[in-house]
């Protein structure tokens, strides 16, 4: 549940959450489907088997002359997750661009932590691509 810079007084405050660890993400909803799918990769919580995802949301305009006029902040709202692959060995970067673009490479590894698999999401074409390390054995010599 959040970071240490998440509680104020000993009480977990998302005031604090949003203020000292956040993200923001400007979407263009000129096609009105008002739609981001968030990428659920984190570690689960070791001692509950899951994390909790904390956002909020609110509309923005933005004027021809750059002004932008700013609704109000939603209630903060939850989502429950368990946590990504936790009995594999993974890495995740996400890059997160303008206009709500993204693209996260997630890297799996092998016991011996050596790469075996990438898998990489681009958001705004849709498309995942998927390369695996093969290692051949020669059992013949």
């Amino acid at each position: 549940m959040g970071g240490t810079g998440s509680f104020v007084n000993g009480t977990f405050s998302t005031n604090a959450l949003f203020q000292q660890n956040s993200t923001r993400i400007d979407i263009d909803d000129s096609s009105g489907t008002f739609k981001y799918n968030i990428p659920l990769l984190y570690d689960a919580n070791p001692a509950t088997g899951g994390g909790t995802l904390y956002y909020r949301i609110r509309a923005v305009q933005r004027k021809n002359d750059g002004n932008m006029i700013a609704g109000p902040w939603s209630t903060p709202l939850t989502f429950a997750n368990n946590g990504h692959q936790p009995n594999l060995n993974w890495q995740v970067s996400t890059d997160f661009a303008e206009n709500a673009k993204s693209k996260t490479v997630i890297q799996y590894y092998d016991g011996t932590l050596r790469p075996r698999q990438t898998v990489t999401n681009d958001n705004s074409t849709g498309n995942t691509t998927v390369a695996e390390t093969v290692v051949y054995q020669n059992i013949w010599s």
